[in-house]
């Protein structure tokens, strides 16, 4: 008997979990792009990112190839 009670509220909870509404956010009327599937890419932010890492190598890490970004414990003070 117990058992049966157990499994209906597992049951129930489950069914509550996969058919809540979902939260998100509400799509920009004035942004054609924005069709309310994603958040809206920010262009300027990723082409700000793009030129950060420009002309590195793929297997170069960030420090190698600029030494003024070298912060943190252990790193030279200059």
């Amino acid at each position: 008997m117990i058992a049966w009670v157990l499994t209906g509220l597992v049951a129930i909870v489950a069914l509550s979990w996969i058919f809540r509404p979902k939260q998100g956010y509400t799509p920009d009327p004035d942004d054609p792009l924005d069709d309310g599937v994603a958040a809206p890419i920010d262009r300027e932010e990723l082409e700000r990112a793009e030129r950060e890492v420009r002309g590195l190598g793929a297997t170069t890490t960030p420090e190698e190839e600029r030494p003024e970004d070298d912060w943190g414990p252990g790193a030279p003070k200059s």
